[in-house]
């Protein structure tokens, strides 16, 4: 009797090892991992964010909408990096994953020759890692404010209550935070103009021209739902086209998604049929039979 307690024992053991195997195997197994990357301040989707497996070179980019998907293990990382964000790691969980990107803080260290001025003091640049002229640069509440010079640098007194820093430009996003020390290193990414271009009855146009006029002759297409995307730091103003179709000018609106509607080119010439000659028989020599398909040859 206790031979067979025994036994009994060892095939439990057995059974809860074989179940225990195939469930650390289908973990393993990789599993469709679904995914929306967003932008945490607005909530608005962040377009072509690196995603990628950790440790590998497995991995895919977020689509218009902030969506992506590939195959992964259950338990493995992903890694979410975009260009003047804080790189996020995400565990794979088997659920659809929601991740936010931040704007990196302030870095201080920014490199003072000569003597240390009072007050504020730093440099601002684009996501080129350029400097960047013509910032603001504000302290709030009081909301004193200087501009960077031709350097990207600015320095300034503020008040004894401030406690925020916030840059501004035309042409790209504005970021702030919190006022520790008194020297800065600030980047700044661009604006993002985003639109879609439809046809009179409101359905997308693939494959439409979008030429940046007024900055350096960027041209995009717009992809199977007739959308597309540019930074603006690259033209405020550009001309979308399209074959059979009104060109329209068009000045750039980063406040929202922008429609863009086209109107059919009644004047626009009819496409060109290019009419190719019948083949002709070559007459058979003289002695030359022909060929009767009933005969079977």
């Amino acid at each position: 009797m206790e031979r067979s307690f025994h036994n009994r024992f060892l095939a439990l053991v057995l059974l809860m090892a074989m179940v225990v195997l195939r469930v650390v195997a289908q973990s393993a197994e990789p599993q469709l991992v679904k995914g929306l990357v967003f932008f945490a301040p607005d909530g608005e989707p962040v377009i072509g964010a690196s995603v990628v497996l950790k440790g590998t070179r497995i991995g895919t980019a977020t689509d218009y909408d902030g969506r992506f998907s590939l195959k992964a293990p259950l338990g493995d990382t992903l890694v979410i990096s975009f260009i003047g964000m804080e790189t996020t790691e995400v565990k794979i969980d088997g659920e659809p994953l929601f991740i936010s990107m931040r704007p990196p803080r302030f870095s201080s260290g920014w490199a003072c020759f000569g003597g240390v001025p009072a007050g504020l003091f730093g440099r601002v640049y684009n996501y080129s890692a350029n400097f960047l002229s013509g910032a603001t640069v504000t302290a709030l509440p009081s909301g004193q404010s200087t501009t960077t010079d031709g350097n990207g640098d600015f320095n300034f007194i503020p008040a004894a209550s401030d406690t925020i820093l916030r840059v501004e430009h035309p042409d790209y996003e504005p970021r702030q935070g919190k006022i520790e020390g008194n020297s800065f290193t600030i980047s700044l990414d661009p604006l993002l103009v985003r639109g879609q271009v439809v046809d009179g009855d409101g359905e997308p146009i693939i494959g439409a021209t979008v030429r940046v006029k007024d900055g350096d002759g960027t041209v995009v297409y717009t992809d199977l739902d007739g959308c597309f995307s540019y930074w603006i730091g690259n033209g405020r103003s550009f001309e979308v086209s399209y074959p059979g179709f009104i060109t329209r000018q068009v000045e750039a609106d980063i406040s929202s998604r922008m429609i863009i509607a086209l109107e059919i080119d009644e004047n626009a010439p009819l496409p060109e049929f290019i009419s190719c000659p019948q083949p002709t028989r070559k007459p058979l020599s003289k002695g030359a039979s022909s060929v009767n398909s009933r005969d079977g040859v």
